[in-house]
């Protein structure tokens, strides 16, 4: 109940459990990646090596699979900060798999970060299309974002 530092660790521990009892489990080193990525973050852990270290074992030994390439979306978004590099790869993995609800979110969570909010409202209003239980076009398609996007000279840095 309720987010904090416990609760962000345990997909971690869970995920962690799972590749020690199945180490070619590649779906679980990507999502692996993802979880440590959420968690810097959100300030949970400041260092970004076992975020990397999972990653690299999920592109070891599935690189072109979906979870691969959502993970490493996920690790350049929350773990480094590179918007730029992580839409980047969203896009690439839209090129393939184009009615994603997941990667439409996450791209649009990105897009946004790059103050590009038209785009970013019409990616969430065609992830919510998908699948409407997905946080992400909630939190994209909210009052405060149709506003940024109405007036972005206002909200410009």
């Amino acid at each position: 109940s309720g987010y904090g530092f416990a609760s962000a660790r345990r997909p971690e521990s869970t995920l962690t459990a799972a590749v020690e009892a199945d180490p070619q489990f590649a779906a679980a080193w990507a999502a692996l990646a993802e979880a440590r990525s959420w968690q810097l973050r959100n300030g949970v852990e400041t260092d970004t090596t076992g975020a990397r270290q999972a990653l690299d074992r999920a592109a070891a030994l599935a690189p072109e699979a979906r979870e691969t390439i959502v993970a490493e979306g996920v690790y350049l978004y929350y773990a480094k900060a590179d918007f730029a590099e992580a839409d980047e790869r969203f896009q690439a993995a839209l090129s393939r798999w184009s009615e994603d609800a997941v990667l439409l979110g996450l791209r649009s969570l990105v897009v946004r970060r790059l103050g590009r909010w038209e785009e970013s409202l019409e990616l969430g209003q065609r992830g919510a299309a998908i699948d409407p239980r997905q946080a992400a076009w909630r939190n994209s398609s909210r009052p405060a974002l149709r506003r940024r996007a109405d007036r972005p000279h206002r909200f410009a840095r």
